[in-house]
């Protein structure tokens, strides 16, 4: 399963100091009532057995199955694999295999995010871990502070789902993506987004905006603040020319270039905070910052920090810098002065 990651780091009242991205912190014997902040950085679309594979005292594994069975070795890798695997609704529940998890195998693989359609990548390209040499950030953090190995996302499949689940704890029954971007209020009319009952099927399609309460809700009626910080979503006509464009082969030269990370800015699914003051008050663009903010001493009580395409960790990135990303904001609010 590729799941969600995300790092909640707990900011007490005492300094935290990080070299080198080594924190040492007073979090385990801290009374909550000393917790002033808490900063929640996603990252995308890795394991636990992908990215921490090795990890001392971590539960993780070097072997696979296929779906006749057959013990399948995991192949050392990096960010730049040319490829993504596809991971929607029915690739969970074909992957899972009523819990043999035997069917990765079957997984399209494609030079296109999400997996659409599929090419040849050689024999077993889903049965992959992360050398631990570029992911060596990622191992610091893991020595100093609480890693859960054997904790997983409550959402079956992609992106869209996942990232509402760390704002509300739901979905609203949204699974796999919105057929338009962006993906959510800002989206085009035509744009919808299945749906599932209890029993895992497909009922119907809507548009996706919808009306559940989040998290932002309950910490605005305990006057608590918070913070969204993510890259700026990308208007509708921007994303069609731009597509547009790609699919014909065009040159996009003089088009708005959307960044990806803005279709994971999940509260412009939510329609009274995308039009309501929460927006502008606590969604805030681009992403980075957070840093200023941390060295400014304005971190809010509560913030989440959705990275960019680039810095994502997402298959198809083509870029190593996201656990350089994740320790910069970490050595920033270790290096504060709150």
């Amino acid at each position: 399963m590729r799941l969600r990651l995300a790092l909640v780091v707990l900011v007490v009242s005492a300094v935290v100091t990080l070299s080198g991205c080594h924190p040492r912190s007073s979090v385990e014997s801290a009374d909550l009532e000393t917790i002033k902040h808490v900063v929640i950085i996603v990252q995308e679309n890795r394991s636990v057995d992908n990215l921490l594979n090795g990890f001392p005292g971590v539960d993780t594994v070097r072997v696979g199955y296929d779906h006749v069975g057959k013990n399948v070795s995991l192949k050392p890798a990096d960010f730049n694999t040319p490829y993504d695997i596809s991971h929607g609704l029915r690739d969970f529940i074909r992957d899972y295999d009523r819990g043999k998890m035997d069917g990765y195998d079957l997984a399209s693989v494609s030079d296109v995010p999400g997996a659409h359609g599929s090419r040849n990548f050689g024999k077993y390209p889903q049965y992959t871990y992360l050398r631990p040499d570029v992911v060596k950030p990622y191992f610091a953090i893991g020595h100093e502070f609480a890693t859960a190995d054997r904790m997983f996302q409550s959402n079956l499949e992609q992106s869209f789902a996942a990232h509402l689940f760390l704002i509300a704890g739901t979905s609203g029954g949204a699974v796999d993506v919105p057929s338009g971007r962006p993906w959510g209020c800002d989206a085009g009319p035509e744009t919808f987004v299945p749906v599932m009952n209890k029993r895992r099927k497909i009922t119907h399609r809507v548009f996706p905006c919808f009306p559940f309460r989040t998290l932002g809700d309950e910490l605005d009626e305990k006057t608590l603040t918070w913070a969204y910080y993510a890259p700026q979503v990308g208007r509708a006509s921007d994303w069609r020319a731009y597509n547009r464009a790609m699919r014909l082969h065009q040159n996009t030269k003089g088009l708005a270039h959307p960044d990806f990370g803005g279709l994971w800015s999940s509260y412009d699914a939510i329609d009274h905070i995308r039009f309501g003051p929460d927006w502008d008050d606590n969604v805030v663009s681009p992403e980075n910052t957070v840093l200023r903010d941390i060295r400014q001493r304005k971190l809010r009580a509560v913030s989440w920090v959705i990275p960019d395409f680039k810095n994502s960790d997402h298959s198809l990135s083509r870029s190593d810098t996201g656990p350089s990303w994740v320790a910069s904001i970490i050595n920033e609010i270790g290096t504060s002065q709150r």
